[in-house]
């Protein structure tokens, strides 16, 4: 309980609708201890943190970024209207568009593959609402001069992923882990 901040309710009951209990920040970290604790090597979050207020829903995320250290897990998470300050706790994002990957990466080089492609990131937009402008037409800026260089439909975002050196590595990256973990697959299937 400690370790997800619930020490303080540990004689409180979770509570719903009906029954008063925990607040709301605290039922989703009682969430995380539960994936915790049934051992799930991968866990999804989807919009997990709608309904929270901007500082329980960065919270959340630490909570989340910290049990997959502890346990070597790794959460997958849908976040809508993330703050820069959670954004930045992630480790890698990837970015879909009408179903096609346009990026998949680093957090932290996402922004830059982007404004390196030709669109703009205005003034004091979070990086995460950056993304999602991007595969709004009516949101995205290109730069000007860019405006008929850069990709617009969904098929040529993926285009432009697919040979682009960020896809290459990624591809790279992938083939090395799997070369990595080949002896231990072979020792395990016999």
């Amino acid at each position: 309980m400690a370790t997800y901040g619930l020490s303080h309710t540990i004689n409180t009951r979770v509570g719903n609708d009906f029954i008063r209990g925990v607040s709301g920040g605290e039922r989703k970290r009682v969430s995380i201890a539960e994936a915790s604790l049934c051992g799930a090597n991968i866990q999804c979050w989807d919009n997990a943190t709608r309904g929270l207020d901007a500082a329980t829903a960065l919270e959340f995320v630490r909570a989340l970024k910290i049990s997959a250290h502890i346990l070597d897990t790794t959460p997958l998470i849908a976040i809508y209207q993330c703050s820069q300050d959670a954004y930045d706790l992630f480790d890698n994002v990837v970015l879909l568009y009408e179903g096609y990957q346009i990026y998949f990466g680093p957090g932290n080089k996402a922004k830059a593959y982007f404004e390196n492609m030709g669109y703009e990131c205005p003034d004091r937009q979070t990086t995460a609402d950056f993304l999602t402008s991007i595969t709004s037409p009516a949101q995205r800026e290109a730069k000007k001069g860019w405006e008929e260089k850069v990709p617009k439909t969904p098929k040529e975002f993926e285009a432009y992923w697919k040979n682009s050196r960020e896809y290459s590595q990624l591809i790279e990256d992938i083939d090395d882990y799997l070369e990595e973990c080949r002896p231990l697959l072979s020792v395990s299937l016999t």
